[in-house]
């Protein structure tokens, strides 16, 4: 029986504090979308990096450990000759029409930001509407999408921010851009990738089903030729 597929992000590198993720992929049980800003900053040891190529190549996500550093998902390593250090991805930022939280529960910070235009009605419309607090991520997203109307249902436009604790929420709800969501993924790392895991991509078919002992070393071969080369609201 084959191992399930592990899909890897593509990413863009655009700036020395923003990736861009151009093809969707899920690391320790975030999904990364098409369109998702990676926010980047100083590296912490066990943190989620970005790691960009030392000429060309797309950038990729991995760790640093004590042997080294590693690419991610899959564990697999990568060669310090190829690639360096671009900084710890501290957050992810998408759009509020886009948002999608996924399972578990969040704390939630909603930052209001009304229009010049906007009455003191509308206002007090939004404050009511749009509300954080510890949220399930399906309410989240529900929140999200509220969020995206508000602009033209109450003229005010909103900045959501989520992590584990009440205390990080408002910091990435006071960074996040106007419309847009900021989640701390740090604190949230599922258990990483198995390294016998098959990684999904453009650089050859899929392994046949044979024995247990050809199939360990043909994916192993797959994963190292691919690196080796180449306002606030707070619920009461």
């Amino acid at each position: 029986m084959s191992s399930p597929a592990v899909h890897v992000p593509r990413i863009r590198f655009e700036s020395p504090t923003r990736g861009r993720v151009t093809r969707w992929g899920q690391v320790s049980g975030f999904v990364y979308r098409a369109g998702d800003s990676l926010v980047l900053a100083e590296p912490t040891s066990d943190a989620l990096l970005l790691l960009v190529p030392r000429g060309w190549g797309n950038p990729m996500l991995g760790r640093q450990r004590r042997e080294g550093l590693f690419a991610e998902p899959g564990g697999v390593p990568a060669s310090p000759a190829r690639w360096q250090v671009a900084g710890r991805v501290a957050a992810v930022e998408r759009d509020l029409e886009r948002a999608v939280a996924g399972p578990g529960r969040w704390a939630v910070s909603v930052v209001l930001r009304p229009l010049p235009h906007a009455s003191l009605i509308q206002v007090r419309a939004a404050e009511a509407r749009l509300q954080g607090g510890n949220l399930s991520g399906p309410e989240l997203d529900a929140l999200c999408l509220r969020a995206a109307l508000a602009e033209d249902d109450v003229a005010v436009r909103v900045s959501i921010g989520a992590a584990s604790t009440q205390a990080r929420a408002d910091v990435l709800a006071d960074a996040a851009e106007p419309g847009r969501i900021r989640m701390d993924i740090s604190p949230r790392a599922l258990p990483e990738a198995d390294l016998a895991d098959v990684i999904v991509g453009p650089w050859g078919p899929a392994p046949v089903a044979r024995g247990s002992a050809s199939i360990e070393a043909e994916r192993r071969q797959l994963q190292l030729s691919l690196f080796g080369d180449t306002r606030r609201r707070h619920a009461n």
